[in-house]
């Protein structure tokens, strides 16, 4: 479970988030949804810890933020971001063997059962066949697939993608979402699109600053 209580941040004189409390639990699937600009990037970035909130607190699973070490939290949160990971000469498996780090240590070699995770990772997105590309030839619903396969090959509990369906046609948007639904961990999802905010996140009748569930638009919080 991913907590937050009053939570705030601010750019400049500009408050982008303003004293938020979210409640994420196992099992559920989040939303985060609103305009652009609107905070939602950067309430994600309050709650997996990339921002450190002036006010309030955040808890994973009744533990602060700041009292995880980075590798502790990596193996608790798997995050996905918007930013590119620029020109690299890695290949595809090896992006996702990336996702293996938590999992070792400092000088550690990924291992036979670290590669039979990334390849599993890569044929439940999809992309399997682009195992031996170039990730920096990829196109951009290539790299947005084998990421979110890098994100789960690190196998934690809570998932946190910023804008998952970026770059996909709508058959891998619902293919992704779909996944991230059936994978039982608490997960929050950054969207723009309602319809699939209403289709794949969870309603919570009990949180007042969610939408109502009218059967169209399933609650998701608005930043």
């Amino acid at each position: 479970m991913i907590e937050a209580d009053a939570v705030s941040w601010r750019y400049g004189a500009n408050p982008v988030v303003d004293g938020v409390g979210v409640v994420a639990r196992p099992g559920r699937v989040l939303g985060l949804i609103g305009p652009n600009g609107s905070g939602k990037t950067t309430l994600l970035r309050l709650l997996h810890g990339a921002l450190r909130s002036p006010t309030g607190r955040v808890t994973v699973d009744g533990d602060t933020l700041a009292s995880l070490s980075p590798r502790e939290s990596a193996r608790r949160m798997a995050v996905l971001v918007q930013e590119t990971t620029g020109e690299t000469a890695l290949t595809v498996a090896e992006m996702v063997l990336l996702g293996r780090g938590p999992h070792l240590s400092t000088f550690q070699r990924a291992g036979a059962t670290d590669h039979e995770v990334a390849a599993r990772c890569l044929s439940r997105v999809g992309a399997a066949h682009l195992a031996a590309r170039r990730f920096a030839g990829l196109s951009g619903g290539e790299r947005q697939r084998v990421l979110i396969a890098r994100a789960l090959a690190q196998e934690a509990t809570h998932l946190l993608l910023d804008e998952p369906t970026n770059h996909l046609d709508i058959r891998y948007q619902h293919e992704i979402l779909r996944l991230v639904r059936g994978l039982g961990t608490c997960s929050i999802v950054v969207l723009h699109d309602l319809n699939l905010a209403a289709r794949y996140c969870d309603a919570d009748q009990h949180r007042p600053d969610r939408l109502a569930d009218d059967n169209r638009t399933r609650a998701a919080i608005w930043t």
